[in-house]
């Protein structure tokens, strides 16, 4: 078997399980690593916003210092409004503690209201585009941020120094910053994270592939060539030692090639076993199917084949009912006193070659031949499948066979000589018994067909009136005239002697 030797890339990321331990190994670092990256940058945030807000504060504190020289609201104002066009501040507005608003400068705050900061006690609002962020400050007396605030209050809403309007008041200041540095700052620090996290999920991802392909990866996929190859062998390699996995492991996976091992020499023994077994097998097969083969030869020569293919079937008992047959009785005459003048070989012999001959004929003519009896031979048309030329088939088979009894005589020189009879009409065929299965016919059409032949004429084919109107426009007959017919009365029948040209 072909060792996979070496941890090639290409072998790995073809795997299916490198593959899918690969894209679980990177899935779950990524999911881990964003996990944390979310509570980061929403620290992040956090800590640039408050920075932001440290800024914005710091901007407004030059005000602090103009409480000390009595400016007039309309100079503190003016001051202002140069003060918070300066980053960060965009705009700001100063209520009283009772909610009266105080004054205000630059972009209007819709995101933050005094009823938020008092009522909801919130202090921070950023905007859904993130662009803005609005701080609020509560001022109070002997609070570090009151100063601000109070200066603020006595610049924008009037009042002195000495008896402010708005003395000892509580204050609430809120700024609106600009946040878009934040958001583009926060950009940049994902940026950083997301490439961060991305070297370290692919670096873990690429040692853990080599890790597991060298110690999981290529073992299996070894076994799993062998394994195919096992399942190629189809029992035609005999060796069992030959292609084994080489385990030389101290772990589970090394167990499992062990077994490996031994169930493929163990598959091996059995293959043998059984292509051993199929041999013999198909030996066997073929002897049953010589034999068959015997058998259904025999049962056809005994039996006309839809018969036997009904026997087969087990329909038992056969009897079918023909309208129209013709049969037919050919006896050798004189060959009693010739066989008490000849060995019985050769009687047989002769007997044998002239119904082989008849055999023959009746194949050649569509006919079945039903039986001999002695010396006398039985043969009908029509039966067991039915055929509108029945008594043609018959005519022509007799005058065939006159034609062998002349054949034979010149071979053999025995002085032999046929009588032969025929009758067309209605019969019933079918098997009776339970051994030495026959396929016969019965009824008056039989009867009259052996009349014709008992009474006929040696070396002429006797037929009765039935067969004669179905053959006077294709054969040349001569009128016999009416006879004496045993158990029949009088018949008019007719001697066959030839097709009309």
């Amino acid at each position: 078997m072909k060792k996979i030797s070496k941890i090639q890339p290409v072998i790995l990321l073809k795997s299916r399980l490198s593959r899918r331990i690969v894209i679980w190994v990177f899935t779950s670092i990524v999911v881990v690593e964003f996990m944390i990256l979310m509570p980061s940058v929403y620290r992040r945030q956090q800590e640039l916003l408050e920075q932001l807000a440290e800024v914005g504060l710091a901007t407004m504190q030059p005000l602090v210092r103009w409480q000390q020289f009595n400016l007039n609201p309309d100079v503190a104002l003016a001051a202002a409004q140069q003060l918070f066009p300066h980053k960060p501040v965009l705009g700001g507005v100063i209520y009283l503690s009772n909610g009266d608003k105080i004054g205000t400068f630059g972009e209007e705050i819709p995101n933050l209201s005094f009823t938020m900061v008092k009522e909801q006690n919130r202090r921070r609002q950023q905007s859904a585009d993130g662009d803005r962020y609005d701080v609020a400050w509560i001022a109070q007396p002997g609070n570090r941020e009151y100063p601000l605030c109070q200066s603020l209050v006595m610049i924008l809403g009037g009042g002195d120094q000495t008896n402010p309007r708005v003395a000892a008041t509580e204050m609430v200041l809120i700024l609106r910053l600009d946040a878009s540095e934040v958001r583009w700052e926060i950009k940049k620090y994902v940026v950083r994270i997301a490439g961060l996290v991305a070297i370290i999920c692919l670096f873990v991802t690429l040692t853990t592939m080599v890790a597991i392909g060298s110690n999981l990866i290529v073992p299996i996929l070894e076994l799993r060539q062998a394994l195919i190859q096992v399942a190629a062998t189809k029992g035609e390699e005999r060796n069992a030692e030959g292609n084994l996995i080489l385990a030389n492991r101290d772990d589970e996976l090394g167990d499992v090639m062990d077994a490996f091992n031994w169930m493929r020499a163990q598959i091996y023994n059995h293959l043998a076993a059984i292509k051993d077994r199929e041999l013999k097998l198909e030996s066997l097969v073929e002897e049953v199917d010589a034999a068959r083969d015997r058998a259904e030869k025999l049962l056809l020569n005994i039996l006309p084949e839809p018969i036997a293919e009904q026997l087969k079937r087990e329909v038992y008992p056969i009897a079918e009912s023909f309208a129209e047959a013709t049969v037919l009785f050919a006896d050798i005459v004189g060959f009693t006193q010739l066989a008490a003048t000849i060995p019985p070989t050769e009687i047989v012999n002769l007997l044998n070659q002239l119904f082989t001959a008849f055999d023959q004929l009746a194949e050649v003519h569509g006919l079945e031949k039903i039986k001999t009896i002695g010396d006398a031979y039985m043969v009908v048309g029509g039966v067991p499948l039915p055929r509108s030329d029945h008594a043609a088939a018959i005519a022509a088979m007799a005058l065939d066979m006159q034609q062998a009894i002349q054949n034979t005589i010149l071979e053999t020189g025995q002085p032999l000589n046929i009588r032969i009879g025929i009758n067309s009409g209605p019969v019933v065929a079918g098997v009776i018994g339970i051994k030495k299965f026959i396929y016969d016919l019965w009824g008056d059409t039989v009867n009259t067909a052996s009349r014709m032949e008992s009474h006929g004429i040696t070396g002429c084919i006797q037929v009765a009136e039935s067969t004669y109107t179905l053959l006077r426009d294709l054969y040349q007959f001569e009128p016999r005239g009416t006879i004496e017919v045993k158990g029949k009365g009088m018949m008019r029948t007719y001697l066959l002697t030839g097709r009309k040209p």
